[in-house]
């Protein structure tokens, strides 16, 4: 007999390990605003729970020194903040790995909307409560009607308070349970005044002028109650759903349209309360035109943050490549059968609706296209182009183009003896013409004007005008603008294929190496250079053990900072991203992902930009994402090819 078998309890502990593990339960106390007893009443359900024998602690409780408050504390087990040293300051944080280890039934955390201090694993409070939820931990938790994304707009509307802290509105409609803590307007106000509403920095004669006026109050009360309506609305209309199996109901579809201005933010938390009320899906699409590449850093970034806060508000996010935005949203709706189109209006697109006959009327102008609405936006877009269309700084275009008119001139005037007069306008017209062609619109506009100036001071005279100079200027500048808005649009496109080609062909080619070569040490060498190379950038890979560890594969030498660490092992338990511009240890230097194909991890891959300031955008994402996938399936194929030769050479034994 085997004396190295493993017991039947490690047997079993292997398999519990191993289980999925049941998502907990979150419960939301919700009231309209400080003061209506929230985290009492979560206090009291939690000892009700005490006296049925539950496990339940405190993670943390915000009583701000309120006697009854802090009477509902007794009896309940409370975990230790984490103390956290920043500028000589001690703070005190939940401590988010001691609730992990704790793995009580029930854990309260009061004010979800919290954010946490700068270094932490997530950079909110409702991220750690996710978290604990991902981990088969219920929670308890608080949260005001001002701290939901989607109604923050309103909310400020209503107060002159622009409130910082939200949570996205996806944590709040898939909670388990909202509990609504509700009190009249007029009772909020008498505990205001005895002292009972916790202000901050306010006074309480400050908020009695701002923020808890009586008409700000019943508003607040009467958005919170609606919010709460929506969702059980929602609840019975999933409830129908599942009783009418054998109908098969049509859902309907809104696309948001979204550019790159600062009113996009706006325009997405409007959707979300439509197709909150409609009871819809929605999809927020931004359509990379010309204008994209224009864009400046903050102006891209903008429209990275955007797409990832509709995501995190519920939505879909798509990115199309197209020159044409009206022609790529009509297009995408059909495709997808969209039935409600959503478009923010804003000044700045006027130049373009002149020359386009404007967005909107194209979409609407489209044949079998749903109900349009247009959001008209109260302050324009201002969008700061950056010349990247030529590699020639824009004061060099301006010299080109003086250094072409000036030849021109010289040419025209060497043959005026042999030309008639009508035809020296010809060499000027191909030099505004030449002109378009290599340079920005504006400049060639603008030497259309010179040229025809030029032309009627050396050739005719400079103060005789007539009815063909003002025809000609008319016709110079149109030339030159149809040239160049043509060129600019086929430069453009031209990138833009070259960029898909480039992507596609490395794609391929890394596809192809990996089938080539055999072993894990060549797979890791080809990934990490191939990688490397293309995003310049340093690649990290570790592989996780049977026992849950990581092993880094690659760079064995290199001595890691603590938090790309932290943030490798945590992608690897969580089987989710994590690192820079993400929504875990986003202080990090690195981006992390988990090489997985199904709900496990087999280990992490991270890459450290050489440029700190740099960032990937989403399509690379989305092409780094693709790669990864296909790392993870040649390390699986070399996984499984190990496990067939131990397998054989055990069956040959």
């Amino acid at each position: 007999m085997d004396d190295n078998r493993p017991s039947p309890e490690e047997i079993l502990g292997k398999i519990k390990a191993s289980a999925p593990r049941s998502k907990g339960n979150l419960k939301i106390f919700f009231g309209a605003c400080a003061g209506v007893g929230k985290t009492f009443s979560m206090l009291s359900s939690a000892q009700e729970k005490l006296k049925d024998d539950m496990d339940v602690v405190i993670g943390v409780v915000e009583t701000h020194g309120r006697i009854e408050t802090i009477k509902q504390l007794e009896g309940i087990p409370t975990l230790p903040l984490k103390k956290v040293l920043r500028q000589s300051i001690i703070f005190s944080e939940f401590d988010l790995d001691a609730a992990l280890k704790r793995e009580p039934d029930i854990i309260l955390i009061d004010e979800l909307a919290h954010s946490n201090l700068f270094g932490s694993r997530h950079p909110k409070r409702w991220q750690d409560v996710l978290e604990l939820l991902d981990h088969g931990i219920n929670v308890y938790t608080t949260l005001n009607v001002q701290h939901i994304d989607s109604l923050n707009d309103i909310v400020e509307q209503i107060t002159g308070i622009k409130v910082r802290e939200t949570i996205p509105d996806s944590v709040f409609d898939e909670a388990d349970e909202i509990v609504l803590v509700d009190i009249p307007s007029e009772v909020i106000l008498e505990r205001l005044r005895e002292g009972k509403v916790y202000l901050g920095e306010l006074t309480q004669k400050q908020a009695e002028k701002n923020f808890f006026k009586i008409e700000n109050l019943v508003a607040l009360r009467e958005i919170a109650l609606r919010r709460v309506a929506e969702r059980v609305e929602a609840e019975k209309d999933l409830y129908s759903q599942f009783q009418k199996k054998g109908r098969k109901s049509r859902v309907n579809h809104i696309l948001v349209c979204i550019g790159p201005g600062e009113n996009a933010e706006k325009i997405i938390r409007v959707a979300k309360q439509y197709a909150a009320r409609n009871k819809s899906v929605w999809t927020v699409l931004y359509v990379e035109s010309k204008e994209h590449y224009f864009l400046s850093k903050e102006e891209v970034s903008r429209v990275e943050k955007n797409l990832r806060q509709a995501e995190l508000l519920g939505a879909t996010t798509m990115v199309v490549p197209s020159l044409d935005i009206a022609e790529a949203i009509v297009d995408f709706s059909k495709e997808k059968g969209i039935g409600t189109i959503l478009i923010g209006k804003s000044s700045r697109y006027l130049s373009y609706a002149f020359f386009s006959h404007g967005i909107v009327k194209k979409v609407l102008e489209s044949i079998n296209v749903g109900d349009v609405y247009v959001i008209n936006l109260q302050h324009q877009d201002k969008v700061t182009k950056v010349n990247k269309i030529t590699k020639l700084p824009i004061f060099q275009s301006y010299l080109k183009a003086l250094f072409i008119l000036f030849s021109v001139t010289i040419i025209a005037y060497t043959l005026r003896p042999i030309l008639a007069l009508d035809n020296i306008i010809i060499f000027y017209l191909m030099g505004v013409i030449f002109i378009s062609l290599s340079t920005e619109t504006i400049v060639a506009m603008l030497s259309a004007m010179l040229a025809l100036i030029t032309y009627q001071y050396v050739f005719r005279d400079f103060f005789t005008y007539g009815v063909h100079i003002f025809v000609t200027l008319i016709v110079f500048i149109l030339v030159s603008l149809l040239v160049g808005v043509q060129t600019n649009k086929l430069r453009i496109q031209n990138d833009l294929i070259k960029k898909r080609a480039k992507y596609n062909a490395e794609l391929y080619a890394f596809t192809q190496k990996l089938i080539t070569v055999k072993g894990k040490a060549k797979i890791v060498k080809v990934t990490t250079e191939h990688i490397g190379h293309l995003f310049g950038v340093a690649v990290l890979i570790w592989e996780g053990d049977e026992a849950g560890q990581l092993q880094l594969l690659s760079h064995k030498d290199k001595t890691l900072d603590p938090k790309e660490e932290s943030a490798a092992i945590w992608c690897f338990e969580n089987n989710h991203e994590a690192g820079k511009n993400s929504n875990t240890i986003p202080s990090a230097r690195g981006y992390y992902l988990p090489l997985s194909i199904g709900e496990r991890a087999m280990g992490t891959l991270g890459i450290i930009s050489k440029d700190p300031s740099r960032d990937l955008n989403q399509e690379e994402k989305n092409v780094l994402l693709s790669l990864v996938t296909q790392a993870t399936l040649a390390f699986e194929r070399v996984k499984n090819s190990e496990k067939s030769d131990i397998f054989r050479s055990e069956y040959d034994s």
